[in-house]
């Protein structure tokens, strides 16, 4: 049984799988605005959705990409479920296959649930964001997105690293496919995980970059948080006149305007971030389509993306 709960126990090959299955739906659904019935192989499949924590892309997009598959999705409410009587969390996944679903698609602030779900082995899941630790299928997705817009190699992850899981997942999948990481960020939000890639130092240096990547400071992550919003703006934030025309900008999203960007980069051509949010939906499928039907008859090796 297969499940997506970090990259780090994926291989290139699997990478590569993902992201072939990614690029062939997003041709076929722009093409003809839906995938024909014989290849939506999620077709009288329902999976369930346990979001501990909130979200609009990700949740939204799992949505999506599950019912462009022909599947169907249920959302799972924490606060009238049985949980709240104490049900353990191994008895609600056990109920979850009772009742047929045929897999979990889990956010969690707690990464020992992530943990338990690989142990448990009840179905197949898919990690939608683990505390600071790891959010796989946005990372893909975020592959997707410099790989069909040929944006160079040098990327600069910008602000809060520290706490940010997707970051986390970026560390292991760009080095595969080439990318060299950068790093710009209070030192305060750097940690053992950043030991690997390149700091920079001044703001100066972004304009040696292809991309560069910013990121939300995860309030919601820290015991307390004193830093100047004004004095955070100045040296990490973007604006227009940190970004050169021929650098992209991306962005995983919540975007915090006047904070982590300014807004006025939103409209630019060389702005990803709906790009981004577009190829959710795209990369998921693959996930999906790699962890339940990799072989299907309708995926033919002549369909696989020149981007990888």
């Amino acid at each position: 049984m297969r499940s997506l709960s970090s990259l780090s126990n994926l291989s290139s090959h699997d990478f590569h799988s993902i992201l072939d299955f990614s690029f062939y739906f997003k041709q076929k659904i722009n093409k003809n605005g839906y995938l024909p019935q014989a290849e939506q192989v999620l077709q009288h499949q329902k999976l369930i959705s346990l979001f501990f924590e909130n979200s609009t892309r990700t949740l939204l997009s799992f949505k999506n990409a599950i019912e462009l598959l022909g599947g169907q999705v249920d959302q799972f409410n924490l606060d009238s479920s049985s949980l709240k009587k104490g049900e353990s969390f191994e008895d609600t996944i056990s109920t979850f296959k009772a009742l047929r679903y045929k897999g979990v698609i889990i956010r969690t602030g707690d990464q020992s649930l992530v943990r338990e779900m690989a142990e448990m082995d009840i179905l197949p899941f898919i990690n939608a964001g683990s505390s600071c630790h790891a959010h796989p299928s946005q990372a893909l997705l975020d592959l997707m997105s410099l790989q069909e817009n040929n944006c160079g190699k040098n990327i600069c992850i910008i602000g809060d690293i520290k706490h940010s899981r997707v970051a986390k997942s970026l560390f292991r999948l760009l080095p595969v496919f080439g990318f060299k990481i950068h790093l710009y960020s209070p030192n305060k939000w750097l940690d053992k995980d950043c030991q690997d890639f390149t700091i920079i130092q001044n703001k100066n240096e972004l304009k040696e970059m292809d991309v560069l990547y910013c990121l939300r400071i995860q309030k919601e992550r820290q015991e307390k948080d004193n830093m100047d919003s004004n004095w955070y703006f100045e040296n990490y934030g973007i604006t227009q006149k940190d970004l050169l025309p021929h650098q992209w900008i991306m962005h995983p999203g919540p975007i915090n305007r006047m904070l982590d960007i300014h807004p006025n980069i939103l409209e630019l051509p060389n702005c990803l971030i709906n790009n981004q949010v577009e190829n959710g939906i795209f990369a998921r499928m693959g996930i999906l389509q790699w962890i339940y039907y990799e072989k299907n008859e309708f995926y033919s090796q002549s369909s696989q993306s020149a981007y990888c």
